[in-house]
């Protein structure tokens, strides 16, 4: 029999037609393609997204421990192994009343090297501000920071060669790359996901029918994530084959199942069919 937590794979080369799948565990406005201008989904072409999808529970709790541990396994090899630094952003996400003590302690843990983060607090009229922060995730610091991970309405992760340690980029995010008090992926994914540059988010529901990690980078870059990817679990897997399933396209019958998945992919995720997968 099949165990019930066996990853998989999942490919996303059109983000336009398959955002109730990639973004079914989240809020829509993080990809709201729908509102977005003909020109901007022109450009959403030249991004993809590479998911491993860890199958979850399906109510026996007694693998919940063992899903979560396998699952954080895995994200903390493919950041600490990353070949360009990650970074995790992470903000109030939306405008809080200024107080001292606020100012203070911020929104860093206090045990963090302090050359490991750049935090700022950006002041809004009535005596509102913003603290945001950008951390450098290193093998010191990740058992400290990494429930943040698992925040994908106000903060993300991102590798690259920027300096993502400065004002300058915490500005950028808050102006450019909100929406609603929560992260605008679809924006961020434009600006951000160039050359060898990646953006990672985690999904899912908490574990019953899945978990997820997700990369979103240029599109030349899908083998070298899939491969990343495959290398990864393997370690854990030695004697699986990993499944890699291309998404086709959404299922038009379910306009929905953004808010309403069902199951996993090849179960009939959001009440899609095998048809709309093209194993690799």
């Amino acid at each position: 029999m099949k165990e019930k937590l066996m990853p998989e794979i999942n490919v996303y080369k059109d983000l336009v037609g398959t955002s109730r799948y990639y973004n079914s565990w989240t809020i829509f406005n993080s990809f709201d393609i729908e509102n977005s201008k003909a020109d901007i989904l022109v450009k959403l072409k030249e991004v993809n997204a590479i998911e491993t999808c860890f199958q979850g529970t399906y109510g026996d709790n007694s693998l919940l421990e063992t899903l979560f541990d396998r699952f954080t396994k895995y994200i903390s090899e493919y950041v600490l192994t990353n070949d360009i630094p990650v970074y995790l952003f992470i903000y109030d996400s939306m405008q809080l009343q200024k107080n001292r003590i606020r100012s203070y302690k911020g929104i860093v843990p206090k045990s963090l090297n302090p050359n490991e983060y750049f935090q700022y607090e950006f002041d809004y009229p009535n005596n509102y501000s913003i603290i945001a922060a950008a951390i450098r995730v290193t093998p010191v610091n990740i058992d400290e920071i990494i429930g943040y991970f698992y925040d994908n309405y106000s903060s993300f992760l991102i590798s690259s060669k920027k300096n993502i340690l400065s004002k300058e980029f915490l500005s950028d995010i808050l102006e450019n790359h909100t929406i609603k008090n929560n992260i605008n992926f679809l924006s961020l994914c434009l600006k951000y996901c160039k050359n060898k540059d990646k953006i990672f988010r985690v999904t899912g529901d908490g574990g019953d029918i899945e978990v997820n990690w997700q990369v979103f980078s240029a599109s030349q870059e899908q083998e070298n994530v899939v491969n990343r990817q495959k290398q990864i679990l393997s370690q854990e897997y030695p004697d699986r084959k990993i499944e890699v399933l291309e998404v086709i396209k959404d299922d038009p019958r379910y306009p929905n199942c953004e808010y309403t998945p069902s199951n996993s992919f090849k179960a009939g995720k959001c009440g899609a069919k095998l048809d709309q997968h093209h194993k690799f």
